[in-house]
């Protein structure tokens, strides 16, 4: 596991983690006892669940199936989630299409509740294909216990190919948090039009490149070294400027000035 790693650098704990098998790792977190009881829950009510609304009224199968979407802070808002997971796909109108998180039309679209019930939850290979995404994103989670960052970065790596592009990017707020950040690109421009928004995105971010492992990791690299400076210069981060100065890191900041869009 992750342990141990205390408060190092997102950069730092990036490149040791870059160096283990990540694989091993989903699969020893897999059989630590907690998420082990999620799953065993999960599969044993997916198999007799009989309607929508006994499934979204069980506080524990909605709460494994929105965080095999990484969108499990919704739980706090249930009439939101009923209607975004029992809409119609078809319908430009339905709830999920209308937001902005692509992750709300891959739920309702999976899922089916309002056209199939709960019938894909009778199914092994769907059901396999959440305990899947569940896993995944809850190893993330736990990366985030050593570093925010490294929740976000993996979750970039893992999705980021899906965009399709800048306004894909920007309506996945995590996404958006990588990509901006990385190229400095200020808070205060979520104030102007989105098409201001996007023309920034696509001037610092290679969308021809968004399934090209080589570009993505760095461009993550990049983004875990602004969010180590961002740190410092707050008083965190287990680092002083000077360390900063001294990390390698720094060298791939000043190499890529062209990126630093300032508005």
């Amino acid at each position: 596991m992750i342990d141990g790693l205390g408060n190092v650098p997102a950069f730092a704990l990036y490149q040791r983690l870059a160096k283990s098998d990540t694989t091993k790792q989903v699969a020893q977190f897999a059989q630590t006892p907690a998420v082990k009881k999620e799953i065993e829950y999960f599969r044993q009510k997916a198999a007799t669940v009989k309607t929508v609304d006994e499934f979204l009224n069980d506080p524990r199968m909605l709460k494994f199936a929105l965080s095999a979407y990484s969108i499990e802070a919704e739980m706090q808002f249930p009439a939101r989630i009923k209607k975004v997971m029992t809409g119609d796909p078809k319908d430009p109108k339905a709830l999920a299409n209308r937001l902005a998180d692509p992750r709300f039309r891959e739920i309702n679209k999976d899922f089916a509740l309002g056209q199939l019930g709960t019938a894909n939850l009778k199914l092994a290979t769907f059901v396999d294909g959440i305990v899947g995404k569940y896993l995944t994103n809850e190893y993330e989670k736990k990366l985030g216990e050593q570093n925010p960052a490294l929740r976000e970065a993996a979750y970039f790596k893992r999705k980021i190919g899906e965009a399709k592009d800048a306004y894909g990017i920007l309506g996945d707020k995590v996404l958006r948090a990588v990509v901006t950040e990385a190229l400095r690109i200020p808070p205060e421009v979520a104030n102007q039009s989105v098409e201001k928004q996007a023309e920034l995105v696509k001037k610092g971010f290679k969308l021809d490149k968004v399934k090209d492992p080589v570009y993505i990791d760095q461009f993550v690299k990049r983004f875990l070294v602004m969010r180590d400076r961002a740190a410092v210069e707050q008083g965190g981060g287990g680092m002083s400027v000077d360390q900063l100065n001294g990390n390698a890191a720094l060298a791939m900041l000043q190499n890529s000035g062209r990126l630093n869009i300032l508005v």
